[in-house]
Protein backbone atom coordinates (compact mmCIF):
# COMPACT_ATOMS: atom_id res chain seq x y z
CA UNK A 1 0.00 0.00 0.00
CA UNK A 2 1.31 3.41 -0.97
CA UNK A 3 1.54 6.21 1.59
CA UNK A 4 -1.42 8.66 1.56
CA UNK A 5 0.67 11.54 0.18
CA UNK A 6 1.76 9.42 -2.80
CA UNK A 7 -1.82 8.33 -3.43
CA UNK A 8 -2.90 11.98 -3.44
CA UNK A 9 -0.11 12.78 -5.89
CA UNK A 10 -1.26 10.05 -8.30
CA UNK A 11 -4.90 10.94 -7.81
CA UNK A 12 -4.14 14.55 -8.77
CA UNK A 13 -2.29 13.34 -11.88
CA UNK A 14 -5.19 11.10 -12.87
CA UNK A 15 -7.75 13.85 -12.35
CA UNK A 16 -5.63 16.26 -14.41
CA UNK A 17 -5.44 13.73 -17.23
CA UNK A 18 -9.21 13.29 -17.06
CA UNK A 19 -9.62 17.03 -17.49
CA UNK A 20 -7.24 17.00 -20.46
CA UNK A 21 -9.27 14.22 -22.09
CA UNK A 22 -12.49 16.20 -21.59
CA UNK A 23 -10.82 19.13 -23.37
CA UNK A 24 -9.73 16.84 -26.20
CA UNK A 25 -13.30 15.50 -26.51
CA UNK A 26 -14.55 19.07 -26.86
CA UNK A 27 -11.96 19.81 -29.52
CA UNK A 28 -12.94 16.65 -31.41
CA UNK A 29 -16.58 17.69 -31.36
CA UNK A 30 -15.66 21.05 -32.89
CA UNK A 31 -13.51 19.39 -35.55
CA UNK A 32 -16.14 16.80 -36.46
CA UNK A 33 -18.72 19.31 -37.67
CA UNK A 34 -19.92 18.39 -41.17
CA UNK A 35 -17.91 19.89 -44.00
CA UNK A 36 -19.19 20.16 -47.54
CA UNK A 37 -17.23 17.77 -49.78
CA UNK A 38 -17.37 20.29 -52.65
CA UNK A 39 -13.85 20.78 -54.06
CA UNK A 40 -14.95 23.77 -56.17
CA UNK A 41 -15.23 25.87 -53.02
CA UNK A 42 -11.92 24.70 -51.58
CA UNK A 43 -13.38 22.19 -49.19
CA UNK A 44 -12.63 18.50 -48.70
CA UNK A 45 -13.29 15.91 -51.35
CA UNK A 46 -15.67 13.10 -50.45
CA UNK A 47 -12.72 10.77 -49.87
CA UNK A 48 -10.97 13.37 -47.70
CA UNK A 49 -14.17 13.89 -45.70
CA UNK A 50 -14.54 10.13 -45.15
CA UNK A 51 -10.90 9.83 -44.11
CA UNK A 52 -11.31 12.73 -41.70
CA UNK A 53 -14.40 11.07 -40.25
CA UNK A 54 -12.51 7.80 -39.71
CA UNK A 55 -9.61 9.62 -38.04
CA UNK A 56 -12.05 11.43 -35.76
CA UNK A 57 -13.77 8.15 -34.84
CA UNK A 58 -10.40 6.53 -34.04
CA UNK A 59 -9.37 9.52 -31.94
CA UNK A 60 -12.66 9.31 -30.04
CA UNK A 61 -12.19 5.57 -29.46
CA UNK A 62 -8.70 6.15 -28.06
CA UNK A 63 -9.90 8.94 -25.78
CA UNK A 64 -12.73 6.73 -24.52
CA UNK A 65 -10.22 3.96 -23.76
CA UNK A 66 -7.97 6.40 -21.89
CA UNK A 67 -10.96 7.74 -19.99
CA UNK A 68 -11.93 4.21 -18.92
CA UNK A 69 -8.36 3.48 -17.81
CA UNK A 70 -8.28 6.65 -15.72
CA UNK A 71 -11.63 5.89 -14.08
CA UNK A 72 -10.44 2.37 -13.28
CA UNK A 73 -7.20 3.70 -11.76
CA UNK A 74 -9.17 6.14 -9.58
CA UNK A 75 -11.36 3.24 -8.47
CA UNK A 76 -8.24 1.28 -7.52
CA UNK A 77 -7.20 4.22 -5.33
CA UNK A 78 -10.60 4.12 -3.59
CA UNK A 79 -10.33 0.36 -3.15
CA UNK A 80 -6.78 0.68 -1.76
CA UNK A 81 -5.41 -1.45 -4.59
CA UNK A 82 -3.62 1.29 -6.52
CA UNK A 83 0.03 0.61 -7.24
CA UNK A 84 -0.41 -3.16 -7.21
CA UNK A 85 -0.38 -5.20 -10.40
CA UNK A 86 -3.84 -6.60 -11.09
CA UNK A 87 -2.32 -9.88 -12.29
CA UNK A 88 0.52 -10.76 -9.92
CA UNK A 89 -0.47 -8.42 -7.02
CA UNK A 90 3.14 -7.20 -6.76
CA UNK A 91 3.91 -3.47 -6.48
CA UNK A 92 4.18 -1.54 -9.73
CA UNK A 93 7.49 0.36 -9.95
CA UNK A 94 7.22 4.02 -8.93
CA UNK A 95 8.95 5.08 -12.16
CA UNK A 96 6.21 3.34 -14.17
CA UNK A 97 3.45 4.94 -12.11
CA UNK A 98 5.02 8.37 -12.65
CA UNK A 99 4.90 7.89 -16.42
CA UNK A 100 1.64 5.91 -16.68
CA UNK A 101 -0.26 6.29 -13.40
CA UNK A 102 -3.30 4.56 -14.85
CA UNK A 103 -1.29 1.40 -15.54
CA UNK A 104 -2.85 -1.70 -13.97
CA UNK A 105 0.16 -3.93 -14.75
CA UNK A 106 3.77 -4.13 -13.65
CA UNK A 107 6.37 -4.25 -16.43
CA UNK A 108 6.99 -8.04 -16.23
CA UNK A 109 3.26 -8.82 -16.49
CA UNK A 110 2.85 -6.33 -19.33
CA UNK A 111 5.75 -7.89 -21.21
CA UNK A 112 4.36 -11.39 -20.63
CA UNK A 113 0.94 -10.32 -21.84
CA UNK A 114 2.38 -8.63 -24.93
CA UNK A 115 4.44 -11.70 -25.82
CA UNK A 116 1.33 -13.93 -25.89
CA UNK A 117 -0.02 -14.80 -29.34
CA UNK A 118 -2.71 -12.38 -30.43
CA UNK A 119 -1.29 -9.37 -28.55
CA UNK A 120 0.69 -6.66 -30.20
Amino acid sequence: MLPPEELEHYKAQLLQRQQEIETQFSQLEEMSQPVSPDPSIGRLTRQDAMQQQQMTLESRRRLELQQTQLKTALKRIEDEKFGLCVLCKEPIAAARLEIVPESPLCVPCLENRNSEPGHS
